[in-house]
């Protein structure tokens, strides 16, 4: 009588000393970490992205401006939500438990799933620094063809091929490929600890030289040392970027010489999030002080954007009462004015008129009236917003006249 025999399952690796393999309920030390992390990133990330959308897509009064820059963003943050969605797969297949308690077929999946993100890695940091460097570009490197613009572009290729290069290494560093998770596959492979520490001090060296293009820039640019420090302040947050990619670094040095990849290569994977994260808050923060910087303008300048509205028919503008002054009417120049009783004594009144002048001044008896003057609005006329300065539609113009006896 035949009799059947059932091996019992075997640990991927034998545990280290002082460790006993557990293949009934494993901890998954990495689980909550995810949680945490994958929280926090996608929620900061997604938030100052759909903000940047909000002023680059001209909901903010600001004009469209949707640029290459935008689209390499873009792409970053959807690669972003898909290597958020990747890492969670991962855990769900037992990432971040140790090797010495799961069994090999379980293993597998996890280096399988790590092959994926890895190649998704590239292209998505890739994009991440394109966006960051073509905005500083926008931003504060206005002279073509000067060292700085030179270098910023010759920087662009630089990543350009680095990335395009380890992306296709990654692809194929096993012959065949699907020895790059299940090594028990007869085939070679190179040497994948190496080509990960390779990835990791570029990005370390590339993060802080990304860092210190917009204090070079911006001490170059025309404006006071408070303003400077305060836009080097915005582009400082950028600072958080190095820390991270030293600290993948670590990591990626540390899989080289441990055999534990379930639980080191997921690990590896969180670090890499955070990296990606802080690229895409470098390259949202520096737009977003346009959003609030607006509407404060658009509570203290009530009296300009009033008279300077496109088609407003509104002749309504703000006045301060002062002592000792009488205010008369609002009067278009094309208009002949109607009798008006005389002022009283030791009274002024002042007359604000608007429309096409001809002529540039009016002398009174011991007054002057002041010249006609174009109120227009200086950021906005940067700006290039629509209806006022550049961007077209009406502006009013006004003249002062102060007329009085003494």
């Amino acid at each position: 009588m035949a009799t059947s025999t059932t091996s019992a399952p075997k640990p991927a690796m034998s545990a280290p000393p002082g460790e006993v393999s557990d293949l009934t309920d494993p901890e998954n030390i990495l689980w909550k970490f995810n949680v945490i992390a994958q929280t926090v990133c996608m929620t900061v990330a997604t938030v100052l992205f759909l903000m940047r959308c909000f002023i680059r897509l001209g909901f903010s009064r600001m004009p469209l401006q949707w640029i290459l820059e935008d689209w390499c963003l873009t792409l970053s943050f959807l690669g972003l939500v898909v290597y958020s969605a990747l890492i969670s797969t991962v855990m769900d297949h037992d990432g971040g438990v140790h090797q010495w308690n799961l069994e090999a077929p379980t293993v597998h999946k996890i280096l399988y799933y790590f092959y994926v993100e890895s190649i998704v890695y590239g292209p998505v940091i890739c994009c991440t620094k394109f966006s960051i460097l073509l905005m500083y570009l926008r931003l504060l490197i206005p002279q073509r063809w000067s060292p700085l613009w030179t270098a910023v572009h010759v920087f662009i290729y630089i990543c350009a091929l680095f990335y395009t290069g380890l992306t296709l290494t990654k692809i194929f560093q096993c012959h065949p490929i699907e020895r790059t998770w299940d090594k028990s596959i007869p085939g070679k492979c190179i040497n994948t600890p190496v080509l990960l520490q390779v990835s990791g001090l570029f990005n370390t060296i590339t993060d802080a030289l990304i860092l210190l293009v917009p204090i070079r820039a911006v001490w170059d640019l025309k404006m006071t040392i408070k303003k400077k420090v305060a836009v080097c302040a915005v582009f400082g947050i950028g600072c958080i970027a190095p820390i991270f990619s030293v600290i993948g670094f670590i990591y990626r040095y540390r899989v080289a010489k441990s055999l534990d990849l379930s639980y080191n290569n997921p690990l590896m994977l969180l670090w890499a999030t955070a990296e990606i994260t802080t690229g895409i808050i470098c390259a949202c923060l520096p737009t977003l002080p346009t959003l609030f910087r607006r509407r404060h303008k658009n509570t203290t300048l009530t009296s300009s954007h009033s008279q300077s509205t496109p088609h407003s028919a509104t002749r309504s503008y703000q006045r301060n009462k002062i002592v000792g002054y009488e205010y008369g009417e609002y009067l278009e120049l094309d208009e002949t004015p109607g009798s008006r009783s005389p002022p009283h004594d030791e009274m002024v009144t002042t007359t604000v008129r608007g429309g096409a002048s001809p002529a540039a001044s009016i002398n009174h008896d011991g007054w002057s009236s002041g010249s006609g003057e174009r109120l227009t609005d200086e950021d906005e006329m940067r700006n290039g917003a629509p209806g006022r300065g550049l961007g077209g539609g009406i502006v009013r113009t006004v003249r002062i006249e102060q007329t009085g006896t003494l």
